[in-house]
């Protein structure tokens, strides 16, 4: 059996028992990843990307998308790695943050609904607010820096680690995973 699971880091990890098999890296974060079955036996893994892509992996050749499609999608991945080899994991560029609406001019665009969070560029970085409908206005949460969850695993490095904790049964206590 094969078991695939997407990362904030935006890497899809498919494990056939303890052995990874394979790692098909994403421009961005990942949300979900599915996995659909064939009568024919043939898997496809659906994923669902920070960038607002919506993407469906083959192994079958005759549902693959064309080269370069593909090849851009391949050369995405590898600048991602690279951005985050140098720090800038989950953090916004330069960029990003220029793109994004003032600070100033947060009354001029109200939440959808109560606690939306919306980012806004003041003095030159990445803030996160959070609606307030109540008062209706935005209530400054703090500054976007990205995070880094890197650790190690029995000794080995890794680039993300993310605890898990499982309830035992008859409330025997939790047992702490990584």
């Amino acid at each position: 059996m094969e078991v695939a699971a997407a990362g904030e880091d935006g890497a899809v990890n498919v494990w056939r028992g303890e052995t990874l098999i394979q790692r098909i890296q994403h421009p961005r974060g990942l949300w979900t990843v599915l996995s659909s079955g064939s009568p024919t036996g043939d898997t496809e893994l659906v994923t669902g990307c920070h960038d607002g892509v919506i993407r469906v992996f083959s192994r079958d050749p005759t549902k693959q998308g064309p080269e370069e499609l593909r090849a851009a999608f391949v050369q995405a991945g590898k600048e991602a790695l690279e951005k985050q080899a140098k720090g800038g994991a989950g953090g916004p560029t330069a960029e990003e943050v220029a793109s994004l609406p003032p600070w100033e001019d947060r009354q001029s665009q109200h939440g959808k609904k109560d606690g939306s969070i919306q980012l806004f560029r003041k003095g030159g970085t990445a803030i996160a607010a959070s609606w307030s409908a109540e008062i209706l206005t935005w209530v400054e949460i703090g500054e976007v820096t990205g995070s880094s969850n890197a650790g190690s695993v029995n000794g080995v490095a890794y680039d993300h680690v993310f605890p898990i904790e499982l309830e035992q049964p008859g409330g025997a206590g939790v047992q702490n995973l990584q």
